[in-house]
């Protein structure tokens, strides 16, 4: 009996998905980016914890935004530039990573990259970014026969989400300029205190993580963390990056503030992708499920999460949570998040 109502849910899924499908196709979407089953993101969305706490209603109205997202990145290609809605649910597919890599390639026969930083990099870049979304909201009414912000969209998030993200698709990295304006690169001085003072392995201490830096500072787009914050995060972040590479059958579990860093890490894809190249000869996934299927599952994070501080411990002769890092909000030091680092095992360097 229990078999045969495993089969019969099974079978309502699949019926459910076609039918989901259908319906997107005749909201204009291609079909190869209709099909997408993004079920599991949409379940991510809605935790209230590790997700944005969205309703049920909303993830449905966001999945189309997003889809029709995909669909303009298809037909027009680089530049096109995302509403907050879109983008958020772009980020979870991004995070997603062996997901999102398998999606792009069925769908643009490569990786589509994500550019965080568009219209940050000075006045001119500014510019560049309210002109890209202007022609992105010409696409949309072309495309779609309908203005990207509508009665039933708003209906659904009551707040508009009209205003461009900065953020924009791009299948390589951007052709740069003397206008443009970075963060300072990581100094010599900051490396060597990273590889003597916390014991860091040399090419991860040298990883530039500047711009992620800049991003987790913003009030809007990113944590809102302070400067110091930020350097506290960096050396986090980079020493659960270290006992990745020393220890791979680990299965390290990040808390809340390594977790934090390498979202930003993994948004920034182009940067991302050549990070982890260098440091483990392949590309690092990213997989955000971890402890969400059921008692055994919840277990295994637990047990994970465990396992993890005390190799923490061990390396670096300190726990991982501690004074310093109590200038972190709430429980993010302590929490254990549901996610984990998996090596590239498929075809996932292809850029």
């Amino acid at each position: 009996m229990l078999m045969r109502r495993t089969v019969i849910t099974a079978e309502n899924a699949c019926v459910a998905q076609a039918q989901r499908t259908e319906a997107l196709v005749r909201k204009g979407i291609h079909p190869s980016i209709a099909e997408l089953d993004l079920s599991l993101i949409k379940m991510k969305l809605q935790d209230p914890e590790e997700g944005e706490g969205w309703t049920s209603e909303q993830c449905e109205s966001a999945e189309l935004e997003y889809k029709r997202y995909l669909h303009l990145c298809l037909k027009y290609g680089r530049g096109v530039v995302p509403n907050k809605i879109m983008d958020k649910f772009w980020h979870y597919h991004i995070l997603d990573t062996e997901a999102y890599h398998r999606d792009c390639e069925a769908i643009f026969g490569h990786y589509l990259h994500h550019f965080p930083y568009f219209g940050m990099r000075g006045e001119k870049d500014a510019e560049n970014l309210e002109k890209s979304f202007y022609k992105t909201t010409d696409w949309y009414l072309e495309t779609f026969g309908e203005s990207m912000v509508r009665e039933e969209y708003m209906k659904c998030w009551h707040d508009c989400q009209s205003r461009c993200w900065h953020q924009c698709s791009t299948q390589r990295t951007f052709e740069e300029s003397t206008d443009l304006v970075y963060a300072p690169p990581i100094t010599a001085e900051r490396i060597t205190y990273l590889i003597q003072e916390k014991g860091i392995d040399p090419t991860i201490a040298a990883i530039d993580l500047e711009m992620v830096k800049l991003k987790l500072q913003d009030p809007e787009e990113g944590a809102n963390w302070t400067a110091k914050q930020c350097d506290l995060a960096e050396v986090e972040y980079k020493r659960y990056l270290h006992l990745c590479k020393k220890y791979p059958e680990a299965l390290p579990v990040p808390n809340g503030i390594m977790d934090t860093v390498w979202h930003y890490h993994i948004l920034d894809t182009i940067a991302y992708h050549a990070d982890t190249e260098k440091i483990f000869g392949e590309y690092l996934h990213h997989y955000p499920y971890f402890g969400m299927f059921g008692e055994e599952d919840a277990r295994a994070l637990k047990a994970a999460f465990l396992d993890t501080q005390a190799l923490y411990k061990r390396e670096f002769g300190e726990p991982m949570f501690r004074e310093e890092l109590s200038c972190f909000s709430g429980d993010i030091a302590s929490k254990c998040v549901k996610a984990c680092a998996r090596a590239c095992r498929t075809a996932c360097k292809k850029k």
